[in-house]
């Protein structure tokens, strides 16, 4: 491909330049700092407008931020949990023997209790994998037909385990309303880590034929005031769907069980997960387990 130009037309070198760039596929985001003279000028720096002249105080700095980081240690190098106090992460359990290092996430609005945090969707893809893996045996006990998956993190997982339970598909539920959705199938949520801004879920109306007459499952990424998860029991006795279990990547806590058990009481029951923790209080030496809050097996 080439690019003619009219004997009569006059062509700024910095047009000339990103032409050239564009066509031999060059980043031309590195081109901005010089640009080339035109006959008989001197070479000329292009002027970003911004604050510094120094490349690199151009940026924000990325680093010491934090990290929602986990870590997988082999069963072989860590024979048995260390003894609390914990300072900064924690090891969980998996159901293989293997370890999965969590980091603590202080809570509001005193920040003296902290939760094991699992960011789903930072996770390593080998940590995805484990945990979809164990997640997938637990449902195979109610035969299932249909995964529901739970926005934002629970879609992390729902469509994984699904495809290893041999569906073609998954039903996702969504915050966003499209123009189509109704109304009165959706239900408001709040959640553990966005407590002060309730969320609508919907349900498309053009994914409920996949639901009809089949045994559902939900599958979410966690399980901690049992917020989100109710909200999800609430649209499900809407709709008069079949519902046989819930599996989540993990449970926090056992908060969430009597808020379950007031929907119906059989639901706390039916939650699996292949890892537990529970909440962890701040002391001078660091941070310990509350182990009243160790929900159940």
């Amino acid at each position: 491909m080439s690019i003619k130009k009219s004997q009569k037309q006059s062509c700024h070198p910095f047009s000339l330049l990103f032409s050239e760039a564009f066509l031999k596929g060059l980043d031309m985001r590195a081109l901005l700092g010089h640009i080339p003279a035109g006959k008989g000028q001197s070479p000329k720096t292009y002027n970003r407008g911004l604050p510094h002249q120094n490349e690199q105080e151009c940026f924000m700095d990325l680093k010491g931020k934090g990290s929602n980081c986990e870590r997988l240690i082999p069963a072989s190098e860590m024979k048995e949990v260390p003894h609390p106090p914990y300072q900064d992460s924690v090891p969980v359990q998996l159901p293989d023997g293997d370890w999965l290092d969590l980091p603590l996430l202080p809570l509001p609005p005193d920040f003296d209790t902290a939760i094991a945090f699992l960011c789903s969707n930072q996770t390593t893809f080998e940590v995805e994998d484990r945990l979809t893996t164990e997640m997938a045996k637990l449902a195979k006990q109610w035969d299932p037909e249909v995964v529901i998956g739970m926005p934002t993190l629970g879609m992390v997982y729902a469509p994984i385990v699904a495809r290893k339970l041999g569906h073609e598909r998954y039903v996702p539920l969504g915050y966003s309303r499209k123009f189509w959705y109704e109304d009165e199938l959706s239900v408001p949520v709040t959640s553990i880590t966005s407590p002060t801004v309730p969320k609508q879920v919907y349900i498309d109306p053009k994914l409920l034929e996949r639901l009809d007459g089949k045994r559902v499952i939900l599958v979410e990424d966690v399980i901690s005031t049992g917020g989100t998860l109710s909200a999800e029991l609430k649209l499900v006795e809407k709709l008069g769907i079949e519902l046989v279990g819930i599996v989540v990547a993990n449970r926090e806590t056992n908060v969430w069980i009597d808020r379950l058990g007031a929907i119906d009481p059989k639901w706390p029951s039916l939650v699996k997960s292949p890892i537990r923790y529970p909440l962890y209080r701040k002391t001078p030496e660091g941070w310990v387990p509350d182990m009243s809050t160790m929900p159940p097996e």
